[in-house]
């Protein structure tokens, strides 16, 4: 994750809210198999933690909502990147005419502002590890 400095200077508030609104109206029909396949099954993968001190049970128990309120995040990850991950991705909505993705093999959702963008905003349903194939 990135600070909120440069979150702020690359993405406006209303893309952020955009985006969070409409990942967390995706994933509240998510249904729970799923979403408990990347939040317990794809989290607990010791060898992909981003930090040790974010693997605690109380981080894994987010709700759907905490998830994305807490942990949506600008990345200098290019989109063009994002996309190499897998084959699998979708159109969840959309922000100023450009799309929000979600891969269901990965579990990531994503948005930039033209598809060679170097920023985008992004969350990791496996959050705090890495996503698979990352």
């Amino acid at each position: 994750m990135s600070d909120g400095v440069l979150f702020v200077d690359i993405f406006s508030p209303e893309q952020i809210i955009g985006f969070r609104s409409q990942v967390l109206d995706h994933l509240q029909q998510m249904d729970e198999d799923a979403w408990l396949s990347f939040r317990h099954h794809d989290a607990l993968m010791e060898d992909r933690w981003v930090t040790g001190d974010l693997s605690s049970d109380a981080v894994l128990a987010l709700t759907r909502e905490d998830l994305v309120l807490r942990y949506v995040s600008s990345s200098n990850v290019p989109a063009e990147q994002l996309r190499l991950l897998g084959r699998r991705w979708i159109t969840i909505g959309t922000i100023e005419d450009s799309p929000i993705w979600f891969s269901r093999a990965c579990g990531i959702y994503y948005w930039a502002m033209a598809p060679d963008a170097p920023h985008t905003l992004d969350l990791w349903l496996s959050f705090p590890a890495l996503p698979r194939r990352w």
